[in-house]
């Protein structure tokens, strides 16, 4: 519906004239033109027989003001529009509710109490990694890895209320699985965040897994290929699509939760979800996939929950080798560490 035309713009208007002959377009210019004395002026002085529609700000202003207008009708004049302030758009944290925010602040807690464990390094089977000296883990390193790492898992654990009303049975039969996948997460964040090139394995402590004879004293080579076998499977499974995929440490934390809340095959023991913290966390992941990566944030979704079925295989995998490896020998380790390990 047409009401009329402009003698600023000459248009058919679709809206009703805010005073007789002015469109609301106009009225809109003229009220941000408020700063009109920083207008340029025009230059070639628009002439009177050019197309009416196309004419400079300048020349505008000037008709509004030949056919009347003046602020104080309007009240007020409109200030110039501001540009627009670009900022890049970062991903942000998930604010899930109280509880997941205690995991969150025990995982930190959790990774700055393993950077107290770091073994510095001394020229004693030291290698030089990217250009920087590590030094091979021993047997000690091994265990301790193990025992805090088994330790901070069982204290995760223990914040689900029906995971403490478990008995000692059930707790072991959690703990066995979900302590070495709890394990291998934190090391593959390690592993993926430093980007070392080859066939080495850190530790939670810095001290490195490699299949090097020289200087992890291996004695046999059978003992070189089997760890040359592990570690190459540790890297495939784990290292690899946490740097893919990017792992942060948010994204460690809800694949530790679904990890322990989901079971693994059907007649496990499982840990009651009552507080519905998967379906939760499986949202979550979602909404935070896509704010970290808006183009393809439904397939990273998919690739994160794909790999918990890795997180499990290493598990596995990593059970498999305890019975051939020599440092990965249960019977080596401190009696609180073995009663971890499912029989």
């Amino acid at each position: 519906m047409s009401f009329g035309h402009c003698v600023i713009c000459e248009n058919e208007s679709s809206d009703k004239l805010v005073r007789p002959g002015v469109c609301y377009k106009c009225k809109m210019f003229f009220l941000r033109s408020d700063h009109a004395r920083k207008m340029k002026k025009c230059k070639e002085q628009c002439k009177e027989d050019s197309d009416p529609i196309r004419f400079c700000r300048s020349c505008r202003f000037q008709k509004c003001i030949n056919a009347g207008m003046v602020f104080e009708e309007f009240g007020c004049s409109l200030k110039p529009r501001k540009p627009a302030v670009v900022t890049k758009k970062l991903p942000k944290i998930i604010e899930m509710d109280s509880q997941f925010n205690c995991f969150v602040q025990l995982q930190t807690s959790q990774w700055d109490t393993n950077q107290k464990y770091t073994v510095y390094s001394s020229d004693v089977g030291a290698a030089i990694i990217n250009q920087k000296l590590y030094t091979a883990a021993t047997p000690f390193d091994i265990n301790l890895s193990l025992h805090v790492g088994f330790r901070n898992a069982i204290d995760w654990a223990n914040r689900i209320d029906t995971f403490r009303g478990l008995n000692s049975r059930e707790k072991k039969c959690v703990t066995g699985e979900f302590g070495v996948g709890f394990i291998l997460i934190d090391q593959a964040f390690k592993n993926a965040q430093r980007g070392f090139a080859g066939n080495t394995w850190f530790l939670q402590n810095d001290t490195y897994i490699s299949d090097n004879s020289k200087l992890m004293d291996i004695t046999s080579q059978e003992e070189s290929r089997n760890r040359s076998e592990f570690i190459q499977e540790l890297l495939l499974m784990l290292k690899k699509p946490f740097q893919d995929l990017k792992i942060d440490a948010i994204e460690c934390v809800l694949l530790k939760i679904l990890l322990l809340l989901t079971p693994s095959y059907p007649r496990r023991v499982t840990v009651e979800d009552k507080d519905e913290m998967v379906q939760r966390c499986m949202l979550n992941l979602m909404n935070y996939s896509i704010d970290k990566s808006p183009e393809d944030g439904h397939v990273r979704y998919g690739e994160i929950i794909l790999l918990l079925g890795s997180i499990r295989s290493a598990v596995k995998v990593f059970y498999n080798y305890t019975k051939v490896l020599d440092i990965l020998d249960v019977s080596q380790f401190d009696i609180f560490v073995r009663n971890c390990f499912l029989t």
